[in-house]
């Protein structure tokens, strides 16, 4: 024990000497910032120093802690004469970390700690610093996150999560209270906010957090209405947060973003542009590229603004600008954790990319995940700028948590930090983690950028929806380094959309790259002579271009996304042009009318490029014969797709000859993350060389056009489907009576040898019209293949409808999303239903409110008259028991019954009738969900008239069918005439009759 006693005082007279050095930079950089140094202190410093020296040159044992705490005083005592340091009030944010470390889920409510919240502090730069709750008694129990304060410092903005008792219903919103406490209100989240999501869908609960306030008195955020998920959460909840405004009492809120992953952070720097930080991994690796970028107060121009071409640290949060310089001030941390890490400083003038630009203020604390992995020994969080060389900081010594991981509630202490090594601790609340320290003085303004964009008022027809970009010269960039690309090589530009994920759990849309992000081909437009493109593209969705050649293919991809708002006009120099490239005189560019896009073959759909749809096809047309149709294949290359939901058996086979990206395991190091000429997609894989060298022989007859789906799909990243839902087309059934049939008709027109060939090489059911039973005999003047005798010589052909038809009645498809969900309430697979679910019980869709005022007929003067069939566990009788578990289902089994299905009541007698309400199963699956439906009422149970026909819903909530007019009846019949999954079998929980209104 002695022996550890005199290695202590050893240990902390060296602490004492490296302190008695700190306080000597400290002394400079207060004298060079015009402080008054304390003659004492200076005095003392010099007494220490001897003291240090005498110690160190004995042999006896130093008292070294005593030596420590005396130089720790003096250090203090200099640095807080500073001039930045000369406000009395800081502003602290009492709240425990999140409950799930990972950069998205931090910002769920659901996993939000309860805490006591803002508070200001006192008597910082004295040994008893005090800390005044400014909203205790005035806000529920709950958590609150990232307040912002006002620049004249007399209120702040910040987000809170009331406590409810199922996590699910803790809800983020913006709230806005004076800094000396006496008021608090509402922002966001009140009745006047119609919580209006992005394209309407419903998939995820709406929170509003990171406020930031703007030069104008707007407040931006980060905000979940965008209702869309990070794509490699393996089906966890873990929403997305895009960049959102309003005004300064919460109203007039608006996307700024339309991004694909999240956006956290904001802040603004001195000229006014919104700072934040961005997530995406559009054809590159999933968890290297959370850099900064910046905005428009108004949404426009989004653009880099460091570190999208630098892989560590793996992101950076929580950038401000630091005050009267050009630098910014940031978090670099990990990809798998909350905002938690080691302090940076950016300078971009020394580049947008690249270390040369960053400063280690803290380079003690290694970048999680990205050096040592999460054993950091330490992390800093929230940290804000006094100038270039003094930092307000939260610092926690224990290491960064990695995902999923439950960080401690405490410590976390406020901390002042400077760039030549000085940890000055100011505040440590034993019983509560403190975050968010802010000087309470008031800040300068930023400048006020005006709006940009035109009034979305004054915008009519096309201009409503789209903008215009804008290109000086495609043959300027810096992608380029070996010099492969020459001035005229690129002649068109293509245009595709990136489809967010809007659901938390979907099937993937590639096999090689199972987090892609499904694309949609918008067109294309050539270049002009000059290299500059003028061209309309739509507003509000994520863009990204291709550079093509002259025929077709990608030669260089944008890997990232950008976005226009309606009406904006906004462009570049050239395809990412080389830092510092001026803009040449081209007056022509912004005054010419912008080109269209011309549309792609294979792409009409509306959705993302499909292979079944795009690729499929092209191989039925010139490929199956050979490959599929005529034994055993050209080295085993089946190109017949296999029939089910699974990747098609064709897919599998090409896509040994493509060369894809964004598979984390292959594309980690910039090498495979920065776009470079013929690295990847068409002209990266062996297909294109594979079919047009090796099949020169075979003399097949493609067109241009046909071989262009093909790179079109290529170039998509040889991706399979267009949509994450579950409600693809490409997930049909084929009915086996209707395939009997149709075999029937092909034997009967084209002979025995056709009819008995694969289904899957004779008809498409993603995409009926070009199946190949319908193509290949239409004649080519048609727009058919003309490859089989005895076809049509057009479309109009009576047969060739008949044949359409035939081929139309093969397939039933999944039923459409609903508000983005997959809809299958009483089974839901996107893990989202719940959300839209629980909007109903506030606020019923048409379809289910209708008739809400409506009183029902008594259950017990109803009865089964009669129905046509039932299953001996599941009697007719149970849909009037009251119970909605339990439920009538037809047959099933060997001698279940085809629709259509019927069901008559019997009233007790004749009675006015104003419509139908019933129940689907509530349990066990959606199996005998009916779909289509018609209402018939009679008086004696024989003679019977049709009152109404429709669809129902897929739901488990109750739905009322209303008639246009009352009816007088005693019989009610139901007849269900399809099931919503093509079954034969149907089922209803609960039934029963509605009256008028009284």
């Amino acid at each position: 024990m002695q022996q550890c006693e005199q290695v202590r005082e050893w240990f902390y007279l060296g602490q004492a000497r490296e302190r008695t050095e700190l306080a000597r930079k400290t002394a400079e950089l207060v004298k060079t910032a015009g402080g008054a140094l304390p003659v004492s202190a200076l005095r003392d410093l010099d007494a220490l120093e001897k003291d240090i020296q005498a110690a160190w040159d004995k042999d006896t044992v130093p008292d070294g802690t005593a030596l420590f705490s005396r130089a720790f005083a003096i250090r203090r005592a200099i640095l807080f004469t500073h001039p930045a340091l000369q406000f009395e009030r800081m502003f602290v944010n009492k709240n425990p970390p999140t409950r799930y470390s990972h950069n998205c889920d931090q910002y769920r409510g659901a996993e939000s700690r309860v805490g006591e919240g803002p508070s200001v502090l006192t008597g910082w730069r004295t040994d008893k610093p005090k800390t005044t709750p400014l909203l205790k008694g005035k806000m529920p129990e709950g958590a609150y996150q990232k307040p912002c304060l006002s620049y004249d410092a007399k209120r702040f903005v910040f987000g809170f999560a009331e406590k409810k008792k199922d996590a699910r219903d803790q809800q983020f919103f913006l709230y806005e209270a004076a800094i000396d406490g006496s008021s608090v209100r509402q922002l966001t989240g009140t009745e006047r906010d119609k919580l209006v999501t992005w394209e309407n869908r419903l998939t995820v609960p709406v929170e509003d957090e990171d406020p930031c306030y703007l030069p104008n008195g707007d407040i931006v955020f980060v905000s979940s209405r965008s209702q869309n998920f990070g794509r490699c959460h393996g089906g966890r909840f873990a929403p997305t947060f895009v960049l959102y405004a309003c005004d300064k009492n919460g109203d007039n809120i608006r996307q700024l973003s339309y991004g694909i992953e999240n956006e956290t952070t904001p802040s603004v720097l001195p000229d006014g542009r919104i700072l934040f930080t961005r997530w995406e991994y559009v054809d590159r690796h999933e968890m290297e590229f959370h850099k900064l970028w910046w905005k428009r107060p108004d949404g426009s121009m989004v653009s880099h603004y460091y570190g999208n071409d630098t892989i560590h640290p793996l992101m950076i949060s929580e950038a401000r600008a630091i005050p009267g310089s050009l630098k910014v001030l940031a978090n670099g941390m990990g990809h798998h954790n909350y905002h938690a890490g080691s302090i940076i400083r950016i300078d971009i003038t020394k580049g947008e990319n690249g270390p040369e630009s960053v400063t280690r203020i803290t380079p003690e604390i290694p970048y999680a995940e990205a050096e040592t992995g999460y054993s950091t020994h330490g992390q800093y969080s929230t940290p804000f700028p006094l100038n270039e060389n003094l930092f307000l900081a939260t610092y926690s010594p224990v290491e960064v948590h990695s995902q999923g991981r439950l960080p401690p509630e405490t410590p976390y202490i406020i901390a002042l930090v400077d760039d030549f090594g000085g940890r000055e601790p100011i505040y440590i609340d034993p019983d509560a983690a403190c975050f968010s320290p802010i000087p309470i003085v008031p800040q300068k303004v930023p400048s006020i950028i005006p709006n940009q964009l035109p009034d979305p008022k004054t915008l009519k027809g096309k201009d409503a929806t789209t903008g215009i970009y804008m290109v000086q010269d495609v043959n300027l960039t810096r992608n380029d380094p070996e010099g492969k690309l020459k001035p005229g090589d690129i002649k068109f530009l293509r245009f595709n959309q990136i489809y967010v994920k809007n659901i938390p759990g979907s099937d993937k849309i590639s096999r090689d790259v199972p987090n892609a992000a499904p694309k949609r081909i918008l067109g294309t437009v050539p270049v002009e002579p000059d290299g500059s493109v003028s061209v309309r593209v739509p507003a509000g969705i994520p863009l990204q271009i291709q550079a093509l050649d002259k025929d077709g293919r990608a030669v260089l991809t944008e890997r990232s996304f950008h976005y226009v708002h309606p009406g904006e006009k906004r462009g570049c120099i050239g395809c990412h042009e080389p830092v510092g490239t001026s803009l040449k005189p081209n007056p022509n560019l912004f005054t010419r009318e912008p080109r269209e896009l011309t549309p792609e073959p294979g792409q009409d759909d509306g959705e993302g490029v499909s292979f079944l749809k795009m690729v499929q096809p092209v191989l039925d047309k010139h490929c199956i014969a050979c490959h599929g149709l005529a034994g055993d294949p050209p080295k085993g290359i089946n190109l017949i797709p296999s029939p089910g939901h699974d990747w098609p058996s064709s897919y599998i086979a090409l896509l040994a000859y493509t060369k894809t990206i964004g598979d984390k395991g292959k594309s980690s190091g910039l090498q495979n993350n920065i776009s470079r000429p013929y690295d990847y997609y068409a002209l990266g894989g062996t297909f294109v060389t594979a079919f047009m060298e090796k099949h020169k022989d075979k003399k097949i007859p493609i067109t241009k056009r046909d071989f262009q789906r093909i790179v079109n799909w290529l170039d998509m990243n040889a991706q399979c489907y267009g949509t994450f839902n579950y409600n693809r087309k490409e997930y049909y059934d084929i009915g086996a009576d209707a395939e009997k049939a149709l075999r029937e008709m092909i034997k009967e027109r084209f002979g025995p040898a056709l009819a008995a060939q694969p289904i899957c090489a004779l008809v498409n059911g993603a995409r009926p019209e070009e199946s190949r039973i319908l193509m290949a005999p239409l004649a080519a003047a048609a727009g058919g293949w003309e490859q089989v005798k005895n076809g049509w010589t057009d479309k109009n052909n009576p047969e060739y409808k008949k044949f359409a038809a035939a081929v139309n009645d093969l397939f039933t498809y999944p039923e459409p999303a609903v508000r983005g969900t997959c809809g299958f309430d009483n089974g839901c697979r996107c893990g989202s239903c719940w959300v839209r679910l629980k909007d109903e019980e506030k606020n019923p869709p048409p379809e289910i409110a209708v008739g809400l005022d409506l009183p029902k007929y008594d259950r017990t003067k109803l009865s089964v008259f009669e129905v046509d069939s039932e299953a001996g566990s599941d009697p007719a009788a149970k849909m009037l028991d009251g119970d909605e578990v339990t439920f009538w289902h037809s047959r099933y089994g060997g001698d279940e019954k085809q629709y259509p299905h019927l069901i008559t009541l019997k009233l007790a007698d004749s009675t006015q009738i104003a419509g139908l309400y019933l129940l689907n199963r509530t349990v066990g699956g959606e199996n005998g969900f009916i779909k289509k439906y018609r209402i018939s009422v009679s008086a004696d149970g024989k003679a019977w008239k049709d009152v109404t026909e429709g669809n129902l819903r897929r739901t488990v909530k109750e739905q009322r069918i209303v008639f246009d007019a009352p009816v007088r009846a005693q019989y009610v019949r139901l007849t269900a005439l399809s099931a919503i999954h093509g079954h034969n079998y149907a089922s209803i929980a609960e039934i029963g009759m509605l009256l008028p209104k009284k």
